[in-house]
């Protein structure tokens, strides 16, 4: 970064200790971005700095992951349909009032099930949530560690990928410097 360290940066945004720690290691955000290991802090920072649009696509990128602990039936179905009412708002096809009433459905349908489907279904209404939030960082950053509740380390290093695909290191670097 030219204007602002990495540090710097994280500071300012008030970001946790431990990814400020993790974060000294680097001297620039594209090369950090590249070799994260945590989606849930990459998301915590595109959700600052980006369009909340791109950010709910990427935490519902994330929350998809946690369908394999759901079986079929009813909380799957309400999920997903949560997950594509939120990426239809994103995508500027959804009214966010819809947003809303899928995310309630979901949460609502998870509270009947057992542990592991009602994480999924949180993520999920956590991946809608954002888009009906004015900050949505706490609902992307709730979405994914929900999501990888089960096998946290694994789980987000995999999902670091998919935000990475998602959203690039140019994205972010270009909208954190001058």
């Amino acid at each position: 970064m030219q204007s602002e360290s990495l540090s710097a940066l994280l500071e300012r945004l008030d970001a946790c200790r431990d990814a400020r720690s993790w974060a000294a290691n680097y001297t620039d955000l594209a090369t950090a971005w590249g070799e994260c290991k945590r989606a849930d802090w990459m998301l915590w920072l595109a959700s600052r700095v980006l369009p909340r649009q791109i950010v709910v696509q990427a935490a519902c990128d994330c929350a998809e992951t946690a369908l394999e602990y759901v079986g079929s039936g009813e909380t799957q179905t309400a999920i997903l349909l949560t997950l594509h009412i939120a990426r239809e708002w994103a995508e500027g096809r959804e009214d966010i009032e819809t947003v809303r009433a899928a995310s309630s459905c979901a949460a609502a349908r998870s509270a009947a099930d057992a542990a592991y489907a009602a994480y999924a279904a949180y993520a999920a209404a956590d991946a809608a949530r954002a888009a009906a939030r004015s900050a949505a960082a706490d609902a992307a950053w709730d979405a994914a560690w929900v999501a990888a509740y089960a096998a946290r380390s694994r789980a987000l290093a995999g999902m670091a990928d998919l935000v990475r695909a998602r959203i690039s290191a140019e994205q972010i670097c270009s909208s954190v410097m001058p």
